[in-house]
């Protein structure tokens, strides 16, 4: 029996949340976190199509984006924005 197993674009969610009772402060730095967990995952895993990350709701998203303008500068990495409901939104090609 042979197994063929093909690199596939996919939508990957990631929901980021806060398991502790914190400060609103700490939510501009909880996102970078995961953030920069989510880009390295990027490459670990290959990740390739659509990628949602429903961030922690922030009253100023303008440090965030900034962020991630620097962060996910990669040509195959394209940053579309944020939605209407919140949630940042990325395409990645597999072509790295």
């Amino acid at each position: 029996m042979q197994v063929l197993a093909e690199k596939t674009e996919v939508m990957w969610v990631v929901d980021v949340n806060s398991g502790e009772n914190i400060k609103k402060d700490d939510f501009l730095a909880i996102n970078i976190a995961a953030l920069k967990k989510v880009h390295q995952l990027i490459y670990l895993k290959e990740m390739a199509g659509i990628l949602v990350v429903d961030a922690i709701s922030l009253d100023d998203y303008k440090d965030l984006l900034d962020f991630i303008d620097q962060e996910f500068s990669e040509e195959n990495i394209k940053f579309h924005g944020l939605s209407n409901l919140g949630l940042l939104e990325f395409t990645i090609r597999l072509d790295f």
